[in-house]
């Protein structure tokens, strides 16, 4: 028995060898070439073609991008045609660059696009130059001419199911020349960095959706001058919160010649000493009452600001502040021991009559106006 099991496996051993000595003879037929070495090409590979630049030049032709130009006034100076480099300049989300630099690289490096455009001519000062071109209400008005050229196709023309919305874009950008950067913060990320936010409009319906505008958000002159005043206190450590601090900032904005038109004092700031420091500056202050402060009429025995705020003033003679939306009445001269005298007067919202008091200087006999 053990000699037929023996024989057995002997052959069934022998029909696998046989088996795999086929195959790899029949894996050798195959193979007859010799497997080749690895080596250094001689030249950069040429990329594939990029059908994008083709598409964008019958965009160029289809929005008569050549007529706008013309209307603006832009003409060739030298190198390229000028609508050749708008083009190029157009291409950057199509080939998604990250700088002209970068915009300058792919657009050379695209075939298709370097022989519809003859770009070997290309130069990156060109595009440097070109950019600086359009004017901000030119380049508005371009925006203007692409709508309304898809208007008048019924492919792209806006139609009534149609939404447009708005959204804002955080780009984190860094160089040593970023006029009016800021720090932002990118949720996408989750990360703060220097950059700028580019509020920007979108159309869409059931079978289309493009962009319309967009523009990058920079600061106003009041903004830009609020955080230099801030930057401004933090370096002369000087805190709002104190009242000997708030008299350095005034005499700081005197002696810059940026002398407010008018000096708002509430809470501890509306005290004796700082209205007589701002009538020693030559500047108008008004005050915002607290509703615990007291005051008094004449002889009258003193009385809170919350109590002459709910009192019946159907008598008063109102006058009505149509553009802000309230109406102020003057309550006449008034003593109060933290600040000496005083004139009050009384301004409600009209809306929800929501009333304040504020405290303007001695000597104020006219209605406000």
């Amino acid at each position: 028995m053990a000699t037929k099991k023996a024989k057995k496996q002997r052959q069934r051993s022998r029909r696998l060898e046989i088996k795999k000595a086929k195959k790899e003879a029949k894996q050798k037929k195959r193979q007859h070439w010799k497997p080749a070495k690895a080596k250094r090409a001689k030249e950069k590979p040429i990329p594939a073609p990029c059908g994008a630049s083709y598409l964008m030049m019958q965009f160029w032709k289809f929005f008569k991008f050549d007529e706008l130009l013309e209307r603006l006034g832009q003409e060739k100076y030298k190198g390229l045609p000028l609508s050749t480099l708008f083009l190029v300049l157009m291409m950057f989300g199509v080939l998604n660059a990250t700088s002209d630099s970068n915009l300058f690289d792919r657009a050379k490096a695209d075939p298709l696009f370097k022989e519809l455009c003859g770009l070997e001519l290309l130069e990156k000062q060109q595009l440097y130059r070109i950019r600086k071109r359009l004017t901000e209400e030119e380049y508005d008005e371009w925006l203007d001419h692409m709508l309304r050229e898809l208007q008048k196709d019924t492919r792209t023309a806006s139609r009534k199911d149609g939404v447009v919305i708005g959204d804002d874009t955080i780009l984190l950008k860094s160089g040593r020349k970023m006029p009016d950067i800021t720090v932002v913060y990118k949720s996408s990320e989750g990360h703060y960095g220097l950059g700028y936010a580019m509020p920007s409009t979108h159309y869409a319906d059931a079978d289309k959706d493009y962009p319309l505008f967009g523009r990058l958000h920079y600061r106003s002159a009041e903004q830009k001058q609020e955080a230099d005043d801030k930057r401004l206190r933090r370096r002369k450590k000087l805190d709002g919160r104190r009242l000997e601090d708030e008299i350095k900032w005034l005499n700081e904005m005197v002696e810059q010649g940026r002398t407010p038109e008018l000096v708002v004092l509430r809470g501890t700031r509306l005290s004796l000493k700082m209205t007589k420091h701002c009538e020693h500056l030559n500047l108008n202050w008004l005050g915002i009452s607290a509703l615990n402060r007291k005051y008094s009429f004449g002889h009258k025995k003193e009385q809170k600001a919350r109590a002459i705020l709910k009192q019946n003033m159907s008598h008063m003679n109102w006058k009505n502040l149509n553009d802000e939306g309230i109406r102020v009445a003057w309550l006449g001269p008034a003593e109060s021991k933290a600040i000496g005298g005083v004139s009050l007067i009384l301004a409600e919202q009209v809306e929800d009559r929501e009333r304040m008091l504020f405290v303007a200087p001695e000597g104020t006999d006219e209605e406000p106006g």
